[in-house]
């Protein structure tokens, strides 16, 4: 049931536990599935999260070169503290912005297909007497 939730998803974040490393093996899974089901450009950020715990593993090194392999970037994150949780974010977004920059240079686009940062509100029927 889980392809249906991510099926042409531009973006992903794979969370593993970082005091538990069968949660880091099972991201080949997640990516697998990943590139199956989204979008043939989805942008991949890895979070290693827990990293404010006593015996998270501290392998940088290993987790940011698993998330070159498979065209992402990796993250310490705290979901209890809130570290690395904003920049993971920015920097998704950022990465969104530039694929679809990229996709619309490369294929003909239209209307339809734009990207909208700041939309204004749509205005709907006045209400009331006046």
């Amino acid at each position: 049931m889980a392809p249906m939730y991510y099926r042409g998803a531009k973006a992903a974040i794979c969370v593993f536990d970082l005091t538990n490393n069968a949660t880091f093996e099972r991201l080949n899974t997640w990516i697998r599935d990943l590139r199956n089901h989204a979008d043939p450009n989805v942008v991949i950020c890895i979070a290693g999260n827990k990293c404010d715990k006593a015996g998270a593993s501290r392998d940088v090194e290993a987790f940011e070169e698993y998330a070159r392999s498979v065209n992402g970037t990796f993250f310490l994150t705290s979901a209890l503290t809130g570290i690395g949780i904003q920049e993971i974010f920015e920097n998704l977004s950022k990465n969104v912005y530039e694929a679809h920059q990229a996709n619309r240079r490369n294929n003909a686009s239209t209307d339809s297909d734009r990207l909208r940062l700041r939309a204004a509100p749509v205005e709907g029927p006045k209400k009331g007497c006046c």
